[in-house]
């Protein structure tokens, strides 16, 4: 069940101090974009992000635009992305908590063409869906 799949380039990724809040995130994405410029990088690694309501999965484009299958998908369960923001007209990010440390959380950000304030409704939505399912699941068995 795909509510969405955002073609991207992967920016990079940072750790950040907490797992939410729109100047956490902005300041993830600043301090990426200072070092990738800091360290002459140019390059970006097409990806297609699918976000649903079960978690949002990263995949690895080739150059021929098809997927590559020699690198696995990165996934990430929904209940661990924690915020999702934007930047100007063309940044995307989100914050996931670590499975293994509560108190650790990653920044992911990508740039694309598509409309970034659509992607931010599509997180909403599947935020919104598995806090449902969630809730559905817990009145079913009371």
């Amino acid at each position: 069940m795909s509510f969405y799949s955002l073609s991207a380039n992967f920016i990079g990724s940072v750790s950040t101090r907490k797992g939410s809040g729109r100047e956490v995130a902005k300041e993830a994405m600043a301090r990426i974009l200072s070092e990738r410029r800091r360290m002459r990088v140019t390059s970006v690694q097409p990806v297609l992000v699918e976000v649903t309501c079960s978690g949002v999965t990263t995949h690895v484009i080739e150059k021929a635009h098809s997927l590559n299958t020699s690198i696995p998908p990165i996934h990430f369960s929904i209940k661990n992305v924690t915020y999702s923001a934007v930047q100007g007209s063309r940044s995307v990010a989100y914050i996931v908590r670590d499975d293994h440390q509560q108190d650790k959380f990653t920044c992911y950000v990508y740039e694309t063409e598509e409309q970034v304030d659509f992607v931010l409704d599509i997180f909403q939505k599947a935020f919104d869906t598995y806090k449902k399912s969630k809730l559905a699941l817990i009145n079913s068995k009371s």
